[in-house]
C-alpha cells in the first residue's frame, strides 16, 4: 500500500489566502462525494490537519511526505514566506515540480518563453525557488477574482469550474466523468437531504408537541386533498367532454348536459369542442321535452307552442313551450293510437286502443280542461279543425257484401259550447288518415290494399270536392304522411325515394315530387303543409329534404341526430318538426341556426372580378367593411341596420369610435361615419403621393393601415415606403420601410414582393430597422391578424410572432378563403369547403368544431372576419349565380352564448343519477344547465403572447430603441434547456452542428403546436396522445420539407406531473407504441416501414418530461434518442 494519505498538500500565505485556501479545501474534498463518505479526497492543510504538538516542522514535514500534489496559493505574501519556501524546497528535493499545481490567489505570474522559466520581476505572486524549477510552462488555475470587491465567492459558477481542474488533476481522474459523477452525487445528495430534513422535522416536531405534528398534518393533507381535488376536476371534466362527444349523435340531451357541466369545471379547448360540438352536431334542436313512458303518437299545434304525446301506457300529456310545463291530460289506459290539435292548441283530440297500429277503441276530447262527450263506439284516425270546434273520428263497419271495410265517419261539432256528435258519412276503404284543410273542409286518406285515395269534402253535408286516385304505398312500408293542410301525401319507398304526391291531382299514379333519404326501414315520416319538406325516420336519425320534380336528380337530405329511436313525426304550420321516440320529446327549426346571429338579407355585391372578398369588422362587432384586394372601393354594412353604401376608396382602419379611415381617389385620408358623412379630410402631401405612387391606381389589396389611437395618428402603407400622419398637427412623414400589412400595434410592418422573387421583409416601424427576411416561395401571400404574422407558403399557411422571429403555428389553410385569426380569443376560423368551416385553437390545435354555411350562397368567393373582441363571425357570401344572392351571416361564438343555446334547448338539468353512472365521483351541489357561481381558471396553454409593447409606443419595437443595436438574423443559436423546465427554445434541442445538418436536407424549422403537414398529421397523431399534450406546458417543434414527398421531424417537449407518469404510458402504448425501462428512462419506440413511407414514433418519460418524437420518411431514426439526451443532460 502507497505511503501517501493525502491527495494534496495545500500551501499558502495565512496573512491574505486562508480564506481562498478554506474554500478550496471543503470544496475539492467534497467534489463528487458519494453520500456515505466524508470526503472523496484528502486535503493537507495546516489548520485542519495538524493537532498542537512541540514539532511543528515535523508535523508538516510528515504531510508533505503522505501528499502526491502540493497545491500552491501564489501571492506576494506567499513569495516571502518562509514557510511557503521551505515547504517548496523540501517538495523540490524529495519529489519534483511535475506534481506542483499553481493557484494564482493575487498578484502576477509571467512566463518568459524565450528564457523557458518565469520573469521573476514580472512574477510577484511566485516565490523565488520555483523561478527555474519548470521544464516547461505550467497551466495555472487564476482564482484571483475570488478575493476582489463584490465577488460571489464560492457561490460564483466559475469556482466549481476551476475545483474541478484541481480535483481531476490530483484524483488522476477524467475531468468530464469527474464532473458528470459531481452533478450526480449533488443530485442524490439533494435527494437524500431533503429526506433527511424531513425525516428529522417529523421526528423533531413529534418529539416537542404532538399537536403540532396534528396540525403539519392537516395542513399536509390540506393541500393534497387540494391537489387531488384539482386533478380530479380536471379529469372528470375531460371526461364528461369526451363522453359528451359520443353521444352527440344518439342522446343529444345528454350530450349537451354534460358538455355544459364539463365546461362549467374546466374553460379550455377540449371542453369547448365538445360544448360546440354538442350544438353544431345538431343546430337545428329548438326545444326537447322527456317523459315517462314511450311515445306512441304525437301532434303539435300550428305556431309550435304546444305539443301533446301519448304513450303505450295510455297516457295524453301537453308541453306547453312558453311555460315549459308538462300537464297530464290523462294518466293511464288504452295505447293511445292517435293525437290531433286546433290551431291554437286549446282543443286535443287522442284515440286509443290495445296496440299502438289501427285497433282504436275508444276517442276521447279535452277543451280549455274539459272533457268533451264522444259516442263509444267512436274510433280510428282523429282530426281536430283549426278553430277547434269540430272534431272528426271513424266507426269501422262492414258493407252489405261484406267484401270490404267500409269507413264510417262521424263528427263532434260545437266542442267550446254544447258539443254534439252525429254521423258524417262512409268512405268505402280503409280510413288511413284524416285532416282539415280548414274549418269548412277536410281531407280523408283511404287505403284499399296497396293503393292510396284522398277525398276533399264538405265538413257541412259530407260532399266530395274532388277526389285523388292511384297513390302506391308498399307493404314493406306502412308509415305514410298527411300533411296538415291535406294537399299532399308523403310515402317513403325502396331505394331511399320519398313519394310525395299532391291530393289536388285526380292522378295519384305518378308521384309529382321526390324527397330523399338512405334505403333504410323508416319508422316515420312526415310532409310539410305545402309538400315543400318531407322527413323520414329510421336507423335512429332523421332525413329531411326538399322534394324535387320526380324526373329531376334526386335531392340531398340534411340529417338530423340525437335518438336511438324516432317512431313519431309532424310538420307543424310553422315549418317547425317535432319528433318522439322512447320518452323524449325534440322539436326542430330547419330555418334557424342558434349561433347566428342575424343575416343580411341582401348585399350590395362586389365586382364579379375581384376574387374572395375580406371582412374588417369592428370591435363590437356591430359594423362590417367588405374590400377585395383587385377593387377601388369598399362595400359598408351596418349590421342589421338597412341596406350597406359602397365607400369610392381604399379602407385603412376602423377608428375607435365605430368610424372609418379611407384613403379616396385623389389620396387624401378621409374619415366616414357609418351614415356616409365625411368627418375629417386629411392631405399626405408629396410624402403620400410617393408612397401612394402619384397617379397610380392603387387597389385594395396594394394599401395597408393602421390607427394609432393612444397618439391620434395613421400609418398608411404600400410596398414601397409608409407614411405617418399626425391628426392633430396635420404633418405627414415618409419612412422607407416597406409595409404590405401592419401589426395591430404599428410596431412592426411586413413588405411583400414575393411575386418577384424576393422575400418578406419585417421592419420595426420605430427605427426602418429590418429585423427579419423571410425565405418564402414565389407569390406567398401575407398578413397581420392582431400581432401574429400570417404567410400562406406553398400548401401550408404559417404564423409567425409579429417580428417574425419565432413560428407559432403551422396550419392547412384553402387559398380561395384564406384563415382568419382572432389571438385574444385563440381562435382560427378556416374555411374547409362548400357549406363547411372549422373553427380550431390556434395555441394546442385542437378542432372546437365545424360552423354553419349558407350551402346554397357558398362559393369559393366567400370571406370571413372576427369582430375585435373575437366574440362574433361575419360572413361575406358573393355568389352572383344563387338566386338569393350575396349576402352577411353573423355568427355568435361566445361561450356564454353557446352555454345559453344548450341550456335553452334541452328543457332539463343532469340528474344525479347520470352523473354518478358517467363519472363514478360524488354529486356535485349544483347540477342545473349553466349552473351558478364563476368558472374555474382553465388549465389548457394559453395563446401565444404577443411581442412586448408595454415600455414602448406603438411605432417602436420592443429592442430596438439603441440605434447602434446590431440587426437580428435568421441564423440559429443554441442554448441550454431551462433548469428543471423545458428548452429554452426549438435550436436548443441541438448542438450546432447537428442542426446545421437540417438545413443541408433543405428542411425548415416550425415551432408550434401545427401539425408537420397533413401526410404526417393523419399517420403520427393518436387523438388520445394529442389530448393527454394539449393542456400540458409543452414546446413543440418541427423541421420538414414540404417540396415533393413530405418528410421531417417533429419533438414535443411537455413537462410531466408525476401523478400523470402512468396515464401517459397506458396510453401511449395504447396507440401502438411499446414501452420499456432503459436505464431509469421510460422509453417507447414503434417504426413502421413500407414502400410509401417510413414512420418512427417514439416517447421518453423522465425526469418530469415527456420528450414526443416523430420521424417521418427520414432515415435518422436514432434523431429521437439525440434530442432526449440533449434534453435530459440539462435536468
Amino acid at each position: 500500500m502507497s505511503s501517501e494519505q493525502f491527495q494534496a498538500f495545500i500551501s499558502y500565505a495565512r496573512s491574505t489566502s486562508t480564506p481562498l485556501a478554506t474554500a478550496l479545501q471543503s470544496a475539492v474534498e467534497r467534489f463528487a462525494k458519494p453520500w456515505y463518505r466524508l470526503r472523496a479526497t484528502r486535503i493537507f492543510r495546516d489548520d485542519t490537519s495538524m493537532s498542537a504538538n512541540t514539532a511543528l516542522w515535523s508535523t508538516i514535514e510528515t504531510g508533505l511526505r503522505q501528499s502526491q500534489w502540493l497545491v500552491l496559493l501564489t501571492s506576494p505574501e506567499a513569495a516571502v514566506s518562509e514557510y511557503v519556501t521551505d515547504e517548496l524546497r523540501w517538495w523540490l528535493e524529495h519529489k519534483s515540480a511535475d506534481t506542483i499545481l499553481l493557484v494564482q490567489g493575487s498578484g502576477d505570474l509571467w512566463w518568459d518563453r524565450a528564457a523557458n522559466r518565469f520573469d521573476a520581476e514580472r512574477s510577484p505572486g511566485l516565490p523565488a525557488v520555483l523561478v527555474d524549477a519548470y521544464r516547461e510552462e505550467p497551466r495555472w488555475i487564476d482564482l484571483r477574482w475570488f478575493g476582489e470587491e463584490g465577488s460571489l465567492g464560492t457561490a460564483d459558477p466559475r469556482f466549481e469550474e476551476r475545483v474541478a481542474d484541481i480535483a481531476a488533476t490530483v484524483r488522476g481522474e477524467d475531468r468530464d466523468s469527474l464532473v458528470g459523477e459531481n452533478v450526480r452525487q449533488h443530485k442524490r445528495a439533494r435527494r437524500l437531504a431533503r429526506g433527511a430534513i424531513v425525516a428529522l422535522t417529523v421526528l423533531l416536531v413529534a418529539a416537542l408537541v404532538a399537536g403540532v405534528v396534528a396540525v403539519i398534518q392537516a395542513t399536509e393533507a390540506a393541500r393534497q386533498r387540494d391537489r387531488a381535488e384539482e386533478e380530479a376536476r380536471i379529469a372528470t371534466a375531460r371526461q364528461l367532454a369526451a363522453t359528451a362527444q359520443s353521444l352527440v349523435h344518439t342522446d343529444i340531451v345528454k350530450a349537451r348536459l354534460l358538455a355544459d357541466q364539463a365546461f362549467r369545471m374546466e374553460d379550455d379547448a377540449l371542453t369547448r369542442a365538445a360544448l360546440l360540438q354538442s350544438i353544431t352536431s345538431n343546430p337545428y334542436l329548438l326545444d326537447a321535452v322527456e317523459f315517462e313512458g314511450s311515445a306512441t303518437a304525437l301532434a303539435g299545434s300550428a305556431d309550435g307552442k304546444h305539443v301533446v304525446v301519448g304513450t303505450s301506457a295510455g297516457a295524453v300529456l301537453r308541453w306547453d313551450r312558453a311555460t315549459d310545463t308538462v300537464t297530464t291530460l290523462r294518466e293511464e289506459g288504452g295505447v293511445v293510437t292517435g293525437i290531433a290539435l286546433s290551431a291554437d292548441g286549446r282543443t286535443v283530440a287522442a284515440s286509443f286502443g290495445e296496440d299502438p297500429w289501427r285497433t282504436t277503441q275508444s276517442v276521447a276530447v279535452w277543451r280549455d280542461g274539459a272533457t268533451a262527450e264522444v259516442p263509444a263506439e267512436a274510433t280510428g284516425p282523429v282530426a281536430v279543425s283549426p278553430s277547434g270546434e269540430a272534431v272528426i273520428y271513424s266507426l269501422q263497419a262492414v258493407s252489405s257484401e261484406g267484401a270490404r271495410s267500409l269507413g264510417q265517419l262521424g263528427v263532434l261539432r260545437d266542442v267550446g259550447g254544447a258539443a254534439r256528435a252525429e254521423g258524417l258519412g262512409t268512405i268505402d276503404q280503409y280510413v288511413r288518415g284524416l285532416t282539415f284543410a280548414d274549418d269548412e273542409r277536410l281531407v280523408v286518406l283511404a287505403g284499399a290494399e296497396d293503393l292510396l285515395t284522398a277525398q276533399h269534402r264538405a265538413l257541412g253535408d259530407f260532399a266530395l270536392i274532388s277526389q285523388a286516385d292511384g297513390g302506391w304505398i308498399p307493404l314493406r312500408y306502412q308509415v305514410e304522411s298527411l300533411s296538415a293542410s291535406g294537399s299532399a301525401v308523403a310515402v317513403p319507398m325502396q331505394g331511399g325515394d320519398v313519394a310525395v304526391y299532391s291530393t289536388l291531382n285526380p292522378d295519384m299514379t305518378q308521384a309529382a315530387r321526390r324527397g330523399a333519404a338512405p334505403d333504410i326501414i323508416a319508422t316515420a315520416s312526415a310532409v310539410s303543409s305545402t309538400g315543400a319538406r318531407v322527413a323520414v325516420a329510421g336507423s335512429g336519425a332523421i332525413y329531411v329534404s326538399t322534394p324535387a320534380p320526380a324526373d329531376a336528380e334526386k335531392p340531398d337530405f340534411l340529417t338530423l341526430t340525437g335518438s336511438t329511436i324516432v317512431t313519431q313525426l309532424q310538420f307543424l304550420e310553422s315549418g317547425q318538426l317535432v319528433s318522439a321516440g322512447g320518452g323524449r320529446v325534440l322539436l326542430w327549426d330547419l330555418d334557424r341556426h342558434p349561433l347566428l346571429s342575424r343575416m343580411e338579407a341582401t348585399t350590395s355585391s362586389l365586382s364579379n372580378a375581384s376574387g374572395a372578398p375580406k371582412v374588417h369588422v369592428n370591435r363590437s362587432g356591430t359594423q362590417a367593411i367588405v374590400t377585395a384586394d383587385e377593387l377601388t372601393e369598399a362595400v359598408w354594412h351596418v349590421l342589421g341596420i338597412g341596406l350597406p353604401q359602397r365607400v369610392p376608396g381604399l379602407f385603412l382602419d376602423w377608428h375607435d369610435d365605430g368610424s372609418a379611415f379611407f384613403v379616396d381617389p385623389a389620396g387624401d385620408v378621409v374619415l366616414f361615419s357609418p351614415d356616409g358623412s365625411e368627418l375629417a379630410r386629411h392631405s399626405l402631401g408629396e410624402a403620400g403621393a410617393a408612397v401612394l405612387q402619384g397617379d397610380a391606381q392603387l387597389r385594395s389589396g396594394e394599401v395597408t393601415g393602421r390607427y394609432l389611437a393612444s397618439d391620434d395618428a395613421l400609418l398608411v402603407g404600400t410596398k414601397t415606403g409608409l407614411v405617418r400622419l399626425d391628426r392633430a398637427s396635420g404633418t405627414a412623414t415618409r419612412s422607407d420601410v416597406p409595409a404590405s400589412s401592419l401589426s395591430a400595434s404599428g410596431a412592426y410592418a411586413v413588405g411583400n414582393d414575393t411575386f418577384n422573387g424576393k422575400p418578406l421583409v419585417v421592419s420595426s416601424v420605430a427605427d426602418a430597422r429590418t429585423v427579419a427576411e423571410l425565405r418564402v416561395p414565389l407569390d406567398t401571400t401575407s398578413r397581420y391578424q392582431g400581432e401574429l404574422l400570417v404567410a400562406r407558403e406553398g400548401s401550408v399557411t404559417t404564423v409567425r410572432t409579429a417580428d417574425g422571429a419565432d413560428v407559432v403555428a403551422t396550419l392547412a389553410d384553402n387559398p380561395a378563403a384564406p384563415l382568419v385569426i382572432d389571438q385574444d380569443t385563440d381562435l382560427v376560423a378556416s374555411f374547409l369547403s362548400i357549406g363547411r368551416m372549422q373553427l380550431s385553437s390556434l395555441s394546442s390545435g385542437i378542432v372546437l368544431g365545424e360552423l354553419p354555411l349558407d350551402l346554397y350562397r357558398t362559393t369559393p368567393r366567400l370571406g370571413y372576419g372576427f369582430s375585435g373582441d373575437g366574440e362574433r363571425l361575419v360572413i361575406s357570401y358573393e355568389n352572383f349565380s344563387s338566386s338569393r344572392g350575396g349576402g352577411l351571416a353573423v355568427l355568435d361564438l361566445s361561450p356564454a352564448r353557446w352555454t345559453e343555446v344548450v341550456c335553452t334547448t334541452v328543457g332539463r338539468s343532469l340528474t344525479a343519477d347520470e352523473w354518478e353512472q358517467t363519472t363514478g365521483r360524488a354529486i356535485p351541489a349544483d347540477l342545473s344547465c349553466g349552473g351558478t357561481g364563476t368558472l374555474p381558471p382553465a388549465s389548457g396553454s394559453t395563446p401565444p403572447a404577443p411581442p412586448n409593447t408595454d415600455d414602448a409606443t406603438p411605432l417602436e419595437a420592443p429592442g430596438s430603441t439603441d440605434p447602434t443595436t446590431e440587426p437580428t438574423t435568421d441564423e440559429p443559436t443554441t442554448s441550454a434547456p431551462a433548469a428543471g423546465g423545458l428548452p429554452a427554445s426549438c435550436t436548443a434541442l441541438f448542438d450546432a452542428p447537428a442542426f446545421d445538418t437540417m438545413g443541408t436536407r433543405g428542411y425548415e424549422l416550425f415551432q408550434g403546436p401545427g401539425p408537420l403537414g397533413a401526410p404526417i398529421a393523419v399517420l403520427a397523431t393518436d387523438v388520445r396522445v394529442a389530448a393527454l399534450l394539449a393542456p400540458l406546458e409543452r414546446i413543440d417543434c418541427a423541421w420538414g420539407r414540404f417540396e415533393g414527398s413530405p418528410e421531417g421531424l417533429k419533438t414535443t417537449v411537455a413537462l410531466l406531473p408525476d401523478d400523470l407518469l402512468a396515464e401517459a404510458q397506458s396510453v401511449i402504448e395504447d396507440s401502438g407504441v411499446p414501452c420499456e425501462d432503459v436505464d431509469g428512462r421510460i422509453r417507447c419506440e414503434s417504426i413502421e416501414a413500407s414502400e410509401e413511407y417510413l414512420l418512427a414514433r417514439h416517447h421518453v418519460l423522465s425526469d418530469g418530461l415527456w420528450i414526443a418524437n416523430m420521424v417521418f420518411n427520414d432515415g435518422d431514426t436514432g434523431h429521437p434518442d439525440k434530442v432526449a439526451d440533449a434534453v435530459l443532460a440539462g435536468r
